[in-house]
Parts: C-alpha cells; structure tokens; sequence
C-alpha cells in the first residue's frame, strides 16, 4: 500500500522536526498544530491537550529550537518544514 501525498509529506515533516532539532512525537504533533492553527490554546484543543500541557509542551519547543517565542517558532516552522 503506498502513502498518499499529504501522508508522506507529513511523514517528512515530522522526520525532519525529529531529526534537526529533536523534538519528540508528541512535541512535533503540537508543533504541526500550532503551525496550522497558529495560538496554542486552538493547537491544544485539536491535540487533546489541556492549555498547561501544551504550554509545558511549548516551553520545551521553544528550547529544543532555540526561539524564545511564538512569532519566532512560527518562522522557522514555516521556513524551515514546508506546509504541504
């Protein structure tokens, strides 16, 4: 069975969040939805997150990619993994 597009560019989104920066699944999952969404509370509502969660989730976002706020998360969200 092959991937569909959106699966495998997904798929390569998710491994390239992993793989340069080192963000966990759970970490890329909230990440992805806040690229979508773009505020958290939405991001945390579509993950099943309670806010605090997601802002822990957030927090170690921020680190693991060496931004130290939303607008700039956003930056290299979208320059750095393509939305499909």
């Amino acid at each position: 069975m092959q991937k569909g597009r959106n699966q495998s560019s997904s798929t390569s989104r998710e491994h390239k969040l992993e793989s340069v920066f080192g963000l966990t699944p759970a970490e890329i999952r909230l990440a992805l939805a806040f690229q979508s969404e773009a505020s958290i509370e939405a991001a945390a509502t579509r993950e099943g997150l309670t806010s605090g969660t997601a802002r822990q989730y957030m927090k170690r976002i921020f680190k693991k990619t060496g931004t130290s706020n939303q607008a700039q998360l956003m930056k290299i969200l979208l320059t750095t993994v393509k939305v499909a």
